[in-house]
């Protein structure tokens, strides 16, 4: 008998490439029905909200607190983001068409500022709300946290771009904003 021959060796492939689909269902399988939560494998990263937490020490109550700002805050911000797509939207396609309205065009990108400074203000807000749930110490590590954050907008040089607003330097910084600590609220 040939082992080899064209029908042994079509025979062969089909017969291993059969175990190997057997054995790859049987994976899947066994996670699926075995093994439910693969989060409790994976390490937890720290988020802005656990970091905040952690930075400030807040207790239970705080942190409760805390999430019920964030949300708010979070959310009337993501509404202001999502109006700027829009008149960003406009704006490129007013810039793209064929016959340009300089004026409309003006009129969106003043509206666009506004919103920005509506974002500006929101988050005066809500560091005024954090600053309210806060022990006095706890206030202090606040400012040194958002005193960063509030610093590292205009004029910046950041020289690790990507990797977050921490790594932003301002060419003339003010003396509130330079601090020793790195946020990466």
């Amino acid at each position: 008998m040939n082992y080899f021959s064209r029908k042994n060796i079509i025979g062969w492939i089909v017969g291993i490439l059969i175990i190997v689909n057997i054995g790859a269902i049987s994976v899947f399988a066994y996670h699926i029905y075995f093994k439910k939560d693969f989060s409790e494998h994976r390490p937890q990263q720290p988020g802005p909200d656990s970091f905040m937490v952690h930075e400030l020490g807040f207790d239970k109550m705080q942190s409760e607190q805390f999430a019920v700002l964030k949300k708010a805050h979070m959310d009337k911000v993501h509404a202001f983001v999502a109006q700027i797509k829009q008149e960003k939207k406009l704006l490129a396609d007013g810039v793209i068409s064929e016959t340009v309205d300089t004026l409309k065009l003006d009129t969106i990108a003043d509206k666009i500022g506004v919103l920005y400074a509506s974002i500006r203000k929101a988050n005066t807000r809500h560091y005024l709300e954090l600053k309210k749930i806060c022990t006095p110490e706890q206030q202090k590590k606040l400012a040194e946290i958002f005193g960063n954050i509030f610093c590292c907008d205009d004029k910046m040089d950041c020289r690790d771009k990507g990797k977050g607003q921490h790594h932003c330097r301002m060419e003339n910084e003010p003396e509130g904003c330079k601090s020793k600590e790195k946020s990466t609220y």
